[in-house]
C-alpha cells in the first residue's frame, strides 16, 4: 500500500463524513474525484449525498458529503491489515 493510499484509509475510517475539498487537503490530492473513482473501482461503495451549505461569502451552494458504509469499513480495515 502506497503512502497516499495509507491516509486515504486512515483518513477515512477517522471521519463519519467529508467532502471532497476537505478529503484533497487532508489526504494531500489535487484531484479527490480521480481518487474516489480509484476507490470504488478497487470495491468501495463510498456514498455521495448532495447538501445545501453555505459558502464563505454567506451564499447558499450544493456540496457532496462522502461518506463509508459498514461494508467498505470492513474492506479497508482488512486493505490495513495486508
Amino acid at each position: 500500500m502506497s503512502p497516499i493510499d495509507l491516509r486515504v484509509c486512515k483518513f477515512a475510517l477517522s471521519v463519519r463524513e467529508f467532502t471532497s475539498v476537505a478529503f484533497g487537503l487532508q489526504v494531500g490530492v489535487s484531484n479527490p474525484g480521480a481518487k474516489f473513482f480509484a476507490l470504488r473501482q478497487k470495491g468501495l461503495t463510498l456514498p455521495c449525498r448532495i447538501v445545501t451549505m453555505r459558502n464563505r461569502d454567506g451564499d447558499p451552494c450544493r456540496v457532496g458529503l462522502f461518506s463509508l458504509t459498514a461494508e467498505d469499513r470492513k474492506k479497508i480495515r482488512a486493505w490495513l491489515k495486508e
